[in-house]
């Protein structure tokens, strides 16, 4: 699910390209391509959409396929 919804930025935001990305244990590693600075859509707003879409679909997950839930915050603040 992290994954895709990583897949899906650039519909989100068209002036970005990604590169590489991998899940880890307790963390993602990703590299977001700005191909053109937008007042209010920087590297800040991009990182915020990511965590509020996986965030959401989580627990969406959680209430409709039964995945485990996670106790305290799904990623930490800033």
């Amino acid at each position: 699910m992290v994954g895709q919804v990583w897949e899906e930025l650039p519909q989100r935001f068209p002036h970005i390209s990604l590169d590489a990305f991998i899940v880890m244990p307790n963390h993602v590693h990703g590299i977001v391509l700005i191909q053109e600075y937008r007042a209010h859509q920087g590297l800040g707003q991009i990182i915020g959409a990511f965590k509020s879409l996986t965030t959401n679909r989580y627990i969406a997950g959680v209430h409709q396929c039964g995945w485990q839930r996670f106790s305290g915050r799904l990623w930490q603040d800033n």
